[in-house]
């Protein structure tokens, strides 16, 4: 079976395994040794086998390397605890996969081989209820080619927010939660914000 493999930084693998090989020797075959792979919100064990846990041909496997410091497994994207934003003006000419709607939209560039390669898109999500980022990974998805995409920022329209996070930052583990609104104007996180490594980013957006 093929399965696809997605790292942080939007790479993508496309690899061919024995639904009844270990997950240890699915991750020394396809080159991911030292990683954590992650499938529907569930670390893989090594020992098990990818039928173990129901993997099927043309699944989508998260793969992130453990961070120092026993971090574990995460997400780098934008540093969201600040809850830096800025305004994004609307764009009449731009193209259909950089149309937002009202509540949560999903920014990424699209690695794939599309119409949209190498360019931001939008993978728009709505209004959400305990939404996991890290669970959702492989379906997030860019609109043209409808393949995963990996995400670098968030952005809001016409909503209430809040975000639970857990970061981790010099060798240690942070909690908390960030709240906002939005309204007719596309509000997105500064870049000035810089990244930061998520074990947790669950949003709640709903409208105002």
């Amino acid at each position: 079976m093929r399965i696809t493999i997605i790292t942080a930084g939007s790479k993508k693998k496309f690899v061919r395994l024995e639904e009844n090989i270990t997950i240890q020797e699915a991750k020394q075959i396809s080159g991911y040794n030292g990683y954590v792979w992650k499938f529907n919100g569930e670390v893989l064990k090594d020992d098990k086998t990818l039928s173990y846990y129901g993997i099927e041909d043309d699944d989508v496997i998260c793969s992130n390397r453990h961070y120092e410091g026993g971090g574990g497994f995460g997400l780098n994207t934008i540093d969201v605890s600040c809850n830096n934003t800025r305004i994004v003006e609307f764009d009449k000419n731009a193209p259909y996969y950089r149309i937002v709607g009202s509540g949560l939209s999903i920014q990424a560039i699209c690695g794939n081989d599309c119409e949209a390669k190498n360019n931001i898109v939008y993978s728009y999500i709505g209004y959400v209820k305990d939404y996991d980022i890290l669970t959702n990974l492989g379906n997030i998805k860019c609109p043209a080619c409808r393949n995963p995409i990996y995400p670098k920022n968030f952005g809001f329209l016409r909503c209430k927010y809040r975000i639970d996070f857990t970061k981790w930052e010099n060798n240690k583990s942070i909690s908390n939660f960030v709240e906002g609104d939005a309204d007719d104007k596309f509000k997105l996180f500064s870049e000035y914000s810089g990244n930061a490594n998520f074990t947790k980013l669950v949003f709640n957006v709903t409208s105002k």
